[in-house]
This record gives structure tokens, sequence and C-alpha cells, in this order.
């Protein structure tokens, strides 16, 4: 599992978590250069913050590969201060291209994603 995070600078050049009503907001990218198939952990000390109340995939540039923010049965991320992403693709053995299955071991330069995420600093 490697993966490149950066935080993006805002119109004003700032790349800080921005304050949205009482929580605080990152927008980053992530670049996937070696997946492991239980997926990318994002932490949110990586994005400036103590924890993670909400994520969101905001656009990808991959055409083979679909990735999705993992969440529990009960809607619950990762921990409170981290998120999975996962990365799936078609599943060669459905005709019909509709069934989606975990990438695999070891995928490389799976490609770009933005991300924004919520949370709190404290």
């Amino acid at each position: 599992m490697a993966n490149t995070l950066t935080l993006l600078t805002d119109h004003l050049g700032s790349n800080r978590p921005k304050v949205m009503g009482i929580e605080y907001c990152s927008d980053a990218i992530v670049e996937i250069t070696d997946y492991a198939v239980a997926g990318e952990v994002i932490t949110a000390a990586s994005l400036g913050l103590k924890t993670i109340t909400q994520a969101m995939i905001c656009g990808y540039e991959m055409v083979k590969y679909v990735p999705k923010i993992l969440v529990d049965a009960d809607g619950t991320y990762t921990s409170d201060s981290s998120i999975t992403i996962l990365v799936q693709t078609v599943d060669a053995s459905d005709s019909s291209n509709d069934e989606l299955i975990t990438g695999a071991d070891g995928l490389t330069d799976i490609g770009m994603l933005r991300l924004r995420v919520w949370g709190t600093l404290a």
C-alpha cells in the first residue's frame, strides 16, 4: 500500500483546514501508486484534522478502477480518525460487466482521486 496525499490550496493560497459551521473541511488529492487489497488508509492527521466525520470522493482519473470509501454495516468509517479507500474493477467473469470486485494486491499506478473530508481539530 502506497499513496501520496497532497492538500489542495484554496483561492487565498492556504492548504489548512477551513471552518464550515462547527466542523473543518480539507481538500486533498490522493495518488495511489501501489495498492493493497485491504485498501488505502487516509488519516485525519494527514489532512490537518483530529477526527473525521464525513468524507467524499469528488472525482477521479481512473478509467479502469472505481474508488470507494469503505463504511461498515452501521455506516461508520474505519475509525474516527481514518478512512479506507477501496478500489474496485469490473468482474471479468461477468459478461454484462456490471459486477464490481475489489482490486487485487499489488496493482500499481491506480491513479489520482480528489477528496473532501470534514472533521474536527480538537
